[in-house]
């Protein structure tokens, strides 16, 4: 959903909105060296922003990465329950190959 700006920093600028995101999920062998686990240090969110002018032109694009650790909780519990959708969908497709324990992220 785009942001229509009410006092434009950039007058050319009228409306903005985060166009995509994507989350970066890596995984590590855990302490005990008996598996694999989330590297919680290591999860990163990239995300861009579109700038547009009056007449819906894109102006400029930004790009931006956030550390998970940076975010607030309700972020992360929002976070843990789009992976497990996830999980499951590619389990549906047949891209992860069986039933198992999936590993919590926090």
């Amino acid at each position: 959903m785009a942001r229509t700006l009410t006092t434009p920093e950039v007058k050319t600028i009228t409306e903005q909105a985060i166009w995509r995101f994507r989350f970066e999920v890596p995984q590590k062998r855990n302490v005990g060296d008996t598996g694999m686990e989330v590297d919680t240090d290591g999860i990163y969110v990239h995300f861009e922003v579109q700038s547009f002018d009056a007449d819906g032109n894109v102006i400029n694009t930004s790009f931006a990465v956030g550390n998970f650790a940076d975010w607030p909780a309700n972020f992360k519990t929002d976070v843990q329950s789009v992976y497990s959708i996830l999980n499951s969908y590619a389990t549906s497709l047949g891209l992860i190959a069986g039933p198992g324990t999936d590993d919590p992220i926090g």
